[in-house]
């Protein structure tokens, strides 16, 4: 087989291509964990960032090859194919595999009569189990063999009415309009899109109970390793509901609920009360897809046969979207299981590096962040306590302005909140006057500069600041008594407390 043929052309201890990997799980559906395992029982390899750049690179391929949305948007060429072809006969609810006879070929955006040996382009069939990508479920991804070649197919998409567009890459030998051919898709990511898809109609309906009627659909994404529902809803969901929407979405797994769909008419289906995607366009007949008396709405999709199938949902995010929309991102079956599992080692991993059972991590984890702000204000204190200490006489680096005191001077290693303690204590010793203070920490540079009240209606700190800040690269601001700014040139600090008297003056003389 595939891999027998990938494994013979190298040596013992090479590694097997991430790229051979990945066409192995998206054409012939052949798990990455089981490739391992048999490249590393024979000496070989697995180059597994191959595999997920090649995965990352398939969708950006995928995707951008279908840009646009609407007939008047997408490239003359498939409009052409549509005209010319007409419908493509959908098979996929029933069988992953069927026969069929290829009706046009695409390469560079032109209709041609065959697709040579390392092209890449689109082929239209008669018929295909390929369910292209709509409804936010993406198309499937699988092999077309004909009799004198065959094509890995990256995406199902159908960008003009009815007519099924098969990306496809790796052309080996030739496809020529005409062919007879085998259309097969990938059966184990079809197998898991089909168990997100069914999770999305259960998480509506969970999202429902917990949250209430008003929450409808928005938006989603089905794909074999994840799920994306957006939804209508006003406030985030704190984790108890979340939970209890977890737990509702895998109650309605384990009953084993049956999956039956029915074609009827739009307004049956409405009376019926199944559920519309808002802003959706139907046609006037539709399918409608039932959970037993879970779950009723309108869907084209491919879904498992019975709910049991999904295995086991868990939520992995739930984030806002735009103002009055959410969404939940989850997974199910394997990918649910391999996310837990991740999950649950970061948590060990947490555990063993607190030398605390995995029960008690969370009592450890408060117990250390108290004792690290304890810490820190320890340290804030010496800071300052060394800043404003003996070692260093501020009291003499005051000069007068106009009449006005002035203490402008950089204070070693002090960050924004440690310069503010600095200058609380510089300001009881100066008793009145301004006080301009810079400091560089971390590679950045921190101001600080502090009126006494009885001098803030002829001087705001604010105004003196907004000059400083730009001669050391940053901005700031504050109140009249106090205002802070940081920057990234901390070099320029020498230069921005040389500038602060010519500022003072200038200030003190406009009046402001």
């Amino acid at each position: 087989d595939r891999i027998e043929e990938i494994l013979s052309g190298l040596e013992p201890g090479d590694t097997v291509p991430g790229e051979e990997l990945f066409r192995l799980h998206d054409t012939y559906g052949f798990p990455l964990d089981l490739a391992t395992d048999i490249a590393e029982d024979r000496g070989f390899k697995a180059d597994h960032g191959g595999f997920k750049a090649a995965m990352q690179r398939q969708r950006e391929q995928a995707r951008s090859a279908w840009a646009g949305s609407g007939e008047e948007s997408v490239a003359p060429v498939y409009a052409k194919a549509r005209d010319a072809v007409g419908d493509t006969t959908f098979l996929g609810y029933e069988k992953l595999t069927s026969p069929a006879s290829i009706q046009a070929l695409i390469h560079n955006g032109q209709l041609v009569e065959a697709l040579e040996e390392g092209q890449d382009g689109e082929i239209v069939l008669d018929q295909t189990p390929f369910y292209a990508e709509s409804g936010g479920q993406l198309g499937d991804t699988g092999l077309i063999t004909g009799p004198d070649g065959s094509a890995h197919v990256s995406n199902t998409r159908k960008p003009v009415g009815k007519t099924t567009m098969h990306a496809v890459q790796h052309v080996t030998g030739t496809l020529r309009v005409g062919d007879a051919v085998t259309a097969e898709v990938a059966a184990d990511p079809r197998y898991a899109t089909m168990r997100h898809h069914t999770a999305t109609h259960l998480l509506q309906t969970a999202l429902r109970q917990v949250l209430g009627d008003h929450v409808h659909q928005a938006g989603s994404l089905v794909a074999p390793d994840r799920l994306r529902f957006d939804y209508t809803h006003f406030e985030g969901i704190d984790e108890e509901r979340l939970r209890d929407i977890e737990r509702l979405v895998n109650e309605y797994i384990r009953t084993d609920a049956p999956v039956d769909t029915a074609i009827m008419s739009l307004d049956e289906a409405r009376t019926e009360g199944a559920m519309a995607l808002f802003g959706e366009k139907y046609e006037d007949t539709v399918r409608v897809v039932r959970i037993d008396d879970i779950s009723k709405e309108l869907c084209g999709g491919t879904h498992v046969p019975r709910t049991g199938i999904i295995g086991f949902f868990t939520i992995a995010a739930e984030t806002s979207v735009a103002a009055g929309m959410r969404r939940i991102e989850a997974f199910c079956g394997d990918a649910a299981v391999a996310a837990a599992q991740e999950r649950e080692a970061q948590l060990t991993a947490a555990a063993r590096m607190l030398n605390a059972p995995p029960d008690e991590l969370k009592t450890r984890l408060e117990a250390l962040l108290e004792e690290n702000k304890r810490l820190n204000r320890e340290v804030a204190k010496w800071k300052q306590a060394a800043a404003t200490g003996g070692t260093v006489d501020y009291m003499s680096k005051v000069t007068e302005v106009n009449g006005v005191k002035l203490l402008a001077t950089e204070v070693e290693g002090q960050d924004a909140a440690g310069l503010r303690m600095v200058l609380d204590s510089l300001r009881d010793k100066l008793g009145s006057g301004v006080i301009v203070l810079g400091s560089a920490a971390d590679g950045r540079a921190s101001l600080c500069v502090g009126v006494t009240p009885d001098l803030t209606k002829q001087v705001k700190a604010g105004d003196l600041v907004k000059q400083l800040a730009p001669m050391v690269g940053g901005g700031g601001g504050g109140r009249p008594d106090m205002a802070q700014a940081g920057g990234k040139s901390p070099e320029k600090l020498p230069e921005a407390m040389a500038a602060a008297p010519g500022i003072l003056e200038t200030l003190l003389g406009s009046g402001a």
